[in-house]
């Protein structure tokens, strides 16, 4: 690429630095296919559960009663009972069924996954029985529970003598058994949770592949003396800047194209009760990783800058690797919710990774989010500052490895 010999303005300067990396890197087959590799896998990873969950389901259920017991044989023998052509909704789905001893054995069998739902004998309910889950009831189960209990009473009140019209009538209304949940925001906690987790891992491998990238670089410049190119047209703070901003764009672009990916395929899997989820927690997500991002990249570079071949960036760049590996492993590890996990939420380096989980999950409130982000921006500026000084210090230090203090004494002269 080549540059004006005319003064450039330090934006402008930026500018040009900027659209030299995001050019290299949209030129670059690796970087296209590892892009597209990784959005087809994330789709996969969203469609393939649904797609496999296609086959007809399995539910496990335990019955309290002898009218749980009734209804629950009329739904398997629905179930088990050959499809006839002229059968429009027939079930898709088995039932395995067993008996409870009591009402708290069949919430024991539910809330250990023993079951997937009891069907106990209510009396005081309108259907005569209460479906017990412990977050849900499967909706395809819960049909073929009150269709059989309607059937049940018209059944019943017909074969009765003397059934008045008004009798019929009442008989022929169709019946929605109660529902009862063990843990009914556990679902919600859960999905929660895992998206966090989702976003931890997504921060953590593009925040690695990106700073890599940033350094090698760096380095390879170095190598081939093309920063020496560089720095006589513009100034060497203005090269790590527009190098930063530039990779940056680049895993924002990225992280954004993921995150429609994601929501495509929610979307096609049928789970559109995950769109909203996604979309409220992407924001802070999105905001979380450009200040992190940001407060790590130029560390990056001048790792890099500290290295004279790319052999040596493996030593250089271990300090950055663990600033961004502990704290993954232990965002993923502390998922309970307390002291450490608020401690860690507030610590510079592992609040990209978990303040978001704990918004997303309702852990935190927002104005704790916010504070985060004012750390994390506090904490950049001041390593800017530390790494703009190495960088300048040991770009142009070509004669094998600088040690820090070489490239912090470097810098004053």
């Amino acid at each position: 690429m080549s540059f004006s010999t005319g003064p450039l303005s330090s934006v402008d300067a930026v500018g040009v630095i900027t659209a030299r990396e995001i050019n290299a890197k949209l030129t670059d087959r690796g970087f296209l296919i590892s892009t597209v590799v990784t959005l087809v896998l994330v789709i996969a990873a969203i469609v393939g559960p649904a797609v496999l969950s296609g086959r007809a389901a399995e539910y496990t259920v335990v019955t309290v009663g002898s009218d749980a017991a009734a209804v629950v044989a009329a739904v398997e023998q629905d179930a088990a009972a050959p499809v006839e052509p002229e059968e429009a909704d027939p079930l898709d789905f088995t039932v395995t069924s067993s008996a409870a001893d009591s009402l708290a054995a069949a919430e024991r069998a539910v809330t250990e996954g023993e079951a997937d739902v009891a069907i106990v004998d209510s009396p005081a309910a309108d259907a005569g029985i209460e479906l017990v889950a412990q977050r849900e009831v499967p909706g395809e189960l819960a049909t073929a529970v009150d269709a059989a209990v309607t059937n049940g009473r018209i059944t019943t009140g017909l074969d009765a003598l003397g059934a008045s019209p008004a009798q019929v009538s009442d008989l022929l209304t169709s019946v929605t058994a109660a529902q009862r949940f063990l843990d009914p925001d556990g679902g919600r906690s859960i999905e929660a949770l895992v998206l966090g987790i989702a976003f931890a891992v997504v921060f953590f491998f593009t925040a690695l592949t990106f700073g890599l990238t940033i350094a090698q670089s760096v380095t390879e410049e170095k190598a081939n003396r093309v920063v020496e190119l560089l720095v006589a047209v513009v100034p060497i703070r203005v090269l790590l800047v527009g190098k930063v901003l530039g990779n940056l764009v680049l895993a924002l672009g990225q992280i954004v194209l993921l995150l429609a990916g994601g929501l495509l395929a929610a979307s096609i899997a049928g789970q559109g009760e995950l769109i909203p989820l996604i979309t409220g927690a992407a924001g802070w997500f999105v905001a979380f990783f450009v200040f992190g991002f940001a407060m790590l990249a130029c560390l990056w570079a001048a790792a890099g800058a500290l290295a004279s071949r790319v052999e040596d960036l493996g030593s250089t760049t271990l300090p950055v690797q663990l600033l961004i590996m502990l704290p993954f492993f232990a965002g993923v590890s502390v998922t309970d919710e307390g002291p450490a996990r608020v401690a860690l939420s507030y610590v510079p380096f592992s609040a990209p990774l978990i303040m978001p989980q704990r918004l997303v999950t309702g852990d935190a409130a927002w104005w704790e989010g916010v504070l985060a982000l004012g750390v994390i921006a506090v904490t950049g500026a001041l390593l800017v500052v530390v790494a703009e000084r190495l960088y300048r210090g040991s770009l142009l230090r070509t004669r094998g490895k600088v040690s820090l203090r070489q490239a912090w004494a470097s810098a004053r002269r």
